[in-house]
């Protein structure tokens, strides 16, 4: 017996070896690839530097480090960037060399100028368009200030730069097409198989009441970045394959699809939980219509990866959509007795919100399976209206600017009135950190961790140098042989340390730059010092101005946030239809670019701008429908005056909120949804009827956001309230 029973335990773990192993190339391995690859491209451009005679074979394997990407097209599109930003920044140099050679004070001025620009258009810019930004700047730093006092020999320093970027880029685009090439489509398709069933258990959690309040608010952060994310990586597919380019629509309406169902999902959970937690007579069937839902959810078997699979996902909504009317009717059944019309709305609104849910799920897996199996609609005007908007706040990138110039010049004015020998290294290090971390979500703590990575840059580089280096032959293989384990070490802490990995990065960036082979005699000691701590006290410089001016968790940035997050409400109500809920739902998440990016909510300012994202997404999606529905209708003149005036007092309450305002808001919006009931009553034509009762479900939704103490909280104040308030029964 035992024997048989040890035989069975070898046959499972030889049955299961494939499969593990399959995850471990899929994780780990995966990263270990990388890495390796990475190291390869970095001696590769070190062994053409050399034998091209350029002055810093380190700047070209910085340039590995910098734009080395899991992805081809990521790799080549970074690249075209990095060239395009490398040339205005030269162009900069140029125009700055030329205007104010030999005077320091002047040009130092007009590079803060530059940068300040550059790292405002970073800002406001997205994916490669804004990393281009960042190194036009930092570029005009390391090509102008090694030849202020020296203005003839730009040239000859501008074009060595170059070369030395050029030839970094190609072996990074080189190395990473030929070995073992991770393409970009594989990579969407693994993102959307993850959104897939993570979406799928956050639904089976929230019905199930198995997500805590903590949860919620964590995972719609999530969800708000993986559709930030799936757009950068779909932005990134031009330089990719035909296939990814053909695809595009459908990825385009996979995101939009994505964040659309997601806002129903919140807004059918929040008025189950306001009308549950109210009580009332129809209580009792809000909660069998809870218990419908869990049969629409998706199992729990992952997302489906064959055509095949989606399709049998199709045929489930389908049958359930099939009986939804039957179940319908047997919950107004079940409600005839209840007298109170208010009760009776609040079913309607609750069935009419799980029709919304269905249709827009049965969508949203439609567009999946279409993208499993290959479809592609080439319509370009249909691409043209789902475009994701970007919400920047325009002064928010230009303080960021600001503090990139404040930090050059700072150094700059030590630099000036100490006459430091090594002032240009400090200057130089601190432009490009300032460029570099000043776009980061949390310009502070990336700063923080790029100087503790730096310093230990610095000490790898010092013990490579002159205790590793000097017991070698003149061999380019030993050199590499050297270096190689610094570099598998620092990139392993920024690969497989997520937590750590601008500490890993910095720590490579800086231990190339300092220990940068050329083929001249190796630097003494003491150069090597002044110039590695002057670098590192232009680091820290910049640091301080990031933790100390205007810091990205400061209470008056979260409250600019929360202002732009209700300024959506506006768009709702103002903006033309054509695409506006393509347009309000991506926007109204890019607002949260900064908080979603680090997907972490600590503080009564988090919560506070997490809850302003929810009101203003439940808010808006009403407004959107409501005019969406009455657009498709011919309604009687007072109805569209009605109409109005409720969508002006909206607007006027998120504008400047006032008890007041509140309500008038809450008066106008009661009396459309009266006269828009009234107008359902009058045996009109099916989709008439459908249309009008699409209206009244946004209206009374309104109203029912309107009379909940958190959400108009949420809607009107700019400040954190206390997390206390139960919210008020909705027929007060």
């Amino acid at each position: 017996m035992s024997g048989s029973g040890g035989e069975t335990r070898r046959s499972g773990f030889k049955a299961g070896l494939p499969g593990e192993l399959r995850a471990w190339a899929a994780t780990d391995g995966a990263k270990w690839l990388f890495v390796f690859k990475t190291i390869l491209a970095v001696l590769l451009s070190m062994w053409i530097s050399m034998r091209l005679e350029l002055d810093r074979p380190g700047t070209a394997m910085i340039t590995v480090i910098i734009v080395m990407q899991q992805q081809t097209g990521l790799v080549l599109g970074k690249s075209l960037y990095r060239i395009g930003g490398t040339l205005a920044g030269t162009l900069a140099s140029l125009v700055l060399v030329g205007l104010f050679a030999q005077q320091r004070f002047l040009f130092l001025a007009g590079l803060a100028l530059w940068v300040l620009i550059c790292t405002t258009g970073a800002v406001l810019l997205r994916n490669f368009r804004s990393y281009g930004s960042v190194l036009a700047g930092y570029t005009a730093a390391m090509i102008g200030l090694p030849v202020i006092d020296q203005p003839q020999t730009f040239f000859s320093t501008a074009s060595t730069r170059i070369s030395e970027i050029v030839v970094g880029i190609l072996c990074a685009g080189v190395v990473n097409d030929v070995m073992f090439p991770q393409r970009f489509s594989d990579s969407i398709a693994r993102r959307l198989r993850g959104r897939y069933a993570e979406f799928g258990a956050f639904m089976r959690g929230i019905f199930r009441g198995d997500v805590s309040p903590e949860e919620y608010e964590r995972t719609h952060l999530k969800f708000v970045a993986d559709a930030i994310n799936l757009e950068a990586l779909r932005s990134s597919a031009i330089l990719e394959d035909a296939e990814v380019r053909a695809r595009d629509l459908g990825l385009r309406q996979a995101n939009s699809a994505y964040m659309s169902l997601s806002t129903t999902l919140h807004s059918l959970h929040q008025l189950l939980g306001r009308l549950l937690q109210g009580g009332g007579p129809a209580s009792q069937a809000l909660k069998s219509l809870q218990g419908l839902i869990s049969g629409i959810l998706p199992a729990e078997t992952g997302a489906p990866r064959t055509p095949e699979e989606a399709r049998q996902e199709l045929r489930r909504i389908a049958a359930f959509r099939a009986t939804l009317a039957k179940r319908a009717a047997a919950l107004d059944a079940s409600c005839a007795g209840v007298a109170d019309r208010q009760a009776r709305l609040d079913l309607d609104t609750a069935l009419e919100l799980l029709r919304r849910f269905i249709r827009e799920l049965n969508a949203s897996v439609a567009i999946y399976a279409a993208l499993l199996e290959g479809r592609t609609t080439p319509d370009r005007r249909a691409v043209g209206a789902i475009r994701f908007s970007l919400r920047t706040d325009t002064l928010v990138a230009v303080l960021t600017g600001a503090r990139a110039a404040v930090a050059i010049l700072l150094v700059s004015a030590f630099w000036i009135a100490s006459a430091w020998p090594s002032g240009v290294s400090a200057l130089i290090y601190a432009t490009i950190m300032s460029a570099l971390c000043g776009t980061t979500p949390n310009p502070a703590r990336s700063s923080r961790h790029m100087a503790i990575g730096s310093a230990i840059g610095l000490a790898a580089a010092f013990i490579c140098t002159f205790f590793v280096v000097p017991t070698l032959d003149d061999s380019f293989t030993l050199l590499s042989a050297a270096i190689t384990p610094f570099l598998l070490a620092l990139l392993c802490i920024e690969h497989f340390f997520p937590a750590y990995a601008l500490i890993g990065a910095g720590a490579a960036a800086f231990f190339l730059y300092m220990f940068s082979p050329s083929n001249v005699a190796q630097p003494s000691v003491l150069p090597f010092l002044n110039d590695g701590l002057a670098s590192l006290a232009g680091v820290g410089v910049t640091t301080l101005i990031f933790c100390t001016v205007v810091p990205t968790g400061s209470a008056w940035l979260k409250r600019r946030t929360v202002r732009q997050v209700r300024h959506q409400v506006v768009v709702a109500a103002r903006e033309p239809l054509d695409g506006l809920l393509h347009r309000f739902e991506s926007g109204t998440r890019d607002t949260l670019r900064t908080l979603a990016a680090t997907q972490h909510v600590s503080g009564a300012h988090d919560r506070h701008v997490l809850a302003s994202l929810f009101a203003s997404l439940e808010l808006g999606r009403a407004l959107i429908n409501l005019r969406r529905n009455a657009a498709a209708v011919a309604l009687a003149a007072p109805v569209e005056r009605s109409l109005e005036g409720a969508l002006d007092a909206v607007v006027d309450l998120i504008g400047q909120p006032s008890h007041g305002r509140h309500g008038a808001a809450l008066t106008a919006v009661t009396a459309s949804l009266s006269l828009v009931m009234q107008e359902e009553g009058q045996g009109l034509p099916v989709h008439q009827r459908t249309a009008l009762r699409r209206m009244v479900t946004s209206l009374h939704l309104i109203r029912v956001a309107l009379l909940d103490d958190e959400t108009v909280l949420a809607l009107t104040t700019t400040s954190p309230v206390p997390h206390h308030y139960q919210g008020l029964p909705h027929a007060a």
